[in-house]
């Protein structure tokens, strides 16, 4: 494989910014290999959906401006309806076990869980906190919105994993007509 491909699938599957020096590490690769690969998929990139964001000596997939309108429908109509399986599988972890990474949330769930973060944060139902251990990778927890969405008064009040899955399946049904489906300002460039 190239460069260029495992740096796009590393960008692909941290799905946050990450700077070039780990780039260059987690590849084995130079500093000036690794940003003659990043140009390269910015020129690859051009003129498509996906862009390469950029930022003091960081970098992360994003959607290019040009289509902030569908990708906030998109948006808008995930955060009007339920939560989908994924992302209640994703806030029952962060909520009886966080807080934590995301990837000590992907390793138990086994799959890739960052847009299922990315919903979860937009409906603040979740936040990312400074990981005193590791600063480059924040940890999740839940949220006094998650609380109070939740009927909760102290996380001690948490039900069991069965009694939570039956509890939010039926409120989210409840309110699935309720919502406004208002999307937060998330700017013009949605990240991946």
């Amino acid at each position: 494989m190239s460069l260029q491909s495992i740096i796009e699938s590393l960008l692909f599957v941290h799905g946050e910014p990450i700077s070039r020096a780990r780039l260059a590490d987690i590849t084995g690769a130079s500093a000036g290999d690794v940003d003659a690969a990043l140009a390269e998929i910015r020129n690859d990139f051009h003129g498509r959906g996906i862009i390469l964001i950029e930022k003091d000596g960081h970098c992360q997939f994003g959607t290019h401006p040009d289509n902030a309108d569908s990708v906030a429908a998109l948006l808008k109509s995930e955060l009007a309806g339920p939560l989908s399986r994924a992302t209640l599988d994703t806030v029952s972890i962060v909520a009886y076990k966080g807080p934590l990474t995301r990837l000590a949330i992907e390793n138990i769930r086994g799959v890739n869980s960052a847009m299922a973060l990315r919903n979860l944060h937009l409906r603040g139902l979740i936040e990312r906190i400074p990981n005193p251990t590791d600063g480059r990778m924040p940890l999740y927890q839940i949220t006094m919105d998650f609380m109070t969405h939740f009927g909760l008064t102290r996380i001690e009040d948490l039900p069991s994993y069965q009694e939570f899955r039956a509890q939010t399946e039926e409120h989210d049904d409840e309110n699935a007509t309720a919502t406004d489906g208002v999307v937060p300002d998330t700017g013009a460039i949605q990240t991946v």
